[in-house]
Parts: structure tokens; C-alpha cells; sequence
């Protein structure tokens, strides 16, 4: 395990083996099993691993569970959301509860521009926002 930077980490979290986090925030009660974090955030109760990635500005909200091969960047996950395996989340929000299934990728990107990718219900600070 290695701690890099301004790294904060919660109560009763385990955080095993080959495990990475650069400047993020884990939350109590969090697992990171062989994974790599930067500049992310994981809230209480969630789960992540083995082999996932967190790359910068990703939020993943409380009692999720982002499975093995599973990369997020620039996204926030919500409270009991679960992406099992071998899944790119980016650029996007996924709402609560949403399964999302294995082998998924975020396609949003024209080849000029990205665009944010919202699966569920539209958080209200994204409505106000169109």
C-alpha cells in the first residue's frame, strides 16, 4: 500500500495490498483492494477492486461497489450504485441504485469534444444547469 499527498483516510477502511491512492478522500467503513486512486473521493461504505482505477475528479458516493477492471474519471457515481467489471465510467453522473452491467463503456466523446454522459435521474444541479 502507498500513500501519496494530501491523502485522508476514514475510520475502519481497508485498504490492502498493491494498493495506490494519490490525494483523495476514503470515507470510514471504505475497501480498496489492489486499486489505484488519484485526486478522487470515496464515501462512506463503498467498496472498490481488485485492479480498478480512480483517475482525478471522480466522486463515488456511499455503498457503492466498483468491481474488478472497473476505471472512472471525472464521473460521480451515487449512493448504491454497483459497476461489476471491466467498465469505463467517464465523463458522466450515474444516479442511485443503478446496476450497471459488465464489458459497458461511456462513449462521449465526437472526436473534438466531450460531452457528460447522466444515467438516471437527473440530479437537480445538472437540470438548472440546461
Amino acid at each position: 500500500m502507498l500513500l501519496k499527498g494530501h491523502t485522508v483516510i476514514g475510520e475502519n477502511c481497508r485498504i490492502g495490498a498493491h494498493s495506490e491512492i494519490h490525494d483523495s478522500i476514503i470515507h470510514d467503513n471504505v475497501t480498496v483492494t489492489s486499486s489505484f486512486l488519484e485526486d478522487s473521493e470515496m464515501e462512506d461504505g463503498s467498496n472498490i477492486g481488485p485492479m480498478s482505477h480512480l483517475r482525478p475528479q471522480s466522486h463515488i458516493g456511499k455503498h457503492v461497489h466498483l468491481g474488478n477492471f472497473v476505471e472512472v474519471k471525472k464521473a460521480t457515481i451515487d449512493e448504491g450504485t454497483k459497476v461489476g467489471h471491466l467498465t469505463y465510467v467517464g465523463n458522466a453522473h450515474l444516479g442511485k441504485r443503478i446496476n450497471v452491467g459488465c464489458g459497458v463503456v461511456f462513449v462521449n466523446y465526437d472526436g473534438a469534444n466531450k460531452h457528460d454522459t447522466i444515467v438516471g435521474m437527473m440530479p437537480s444541479s445538472v437540470a438548472t444547469q440546461t
